[in-house]
């Protein structure tokens, strides 16, 4: 979902952003871990939703 980029349809609209994920590259800390994820995400001319749902991390 990029921020900013959509023309407003009405005088209301929004965005909803639910599990957003924030990825730091080259920083493996003191217990890197991996989880799977998926993210769903819908548009109307009125609003944005987006949501993810993450599995259990596993420690490497």
């Amino acid at each position: 979902m990029k921020f900013g980029q959509k023309a407003l349809a009405g005088a209301r609209a929004g965005t909803r952003a639910e599990g957003v994920r924030v990825e730091i590259s080259g920083c493996v800390g003191a217990r890197p871990a991996v989880r799977a994820y998926i993210r769903v995400s819908m548009a109307t001319a009125a609003n944005d939703n987006m949501f993810t749902i993450y599995g259990s991390p596993h420690l490497l």
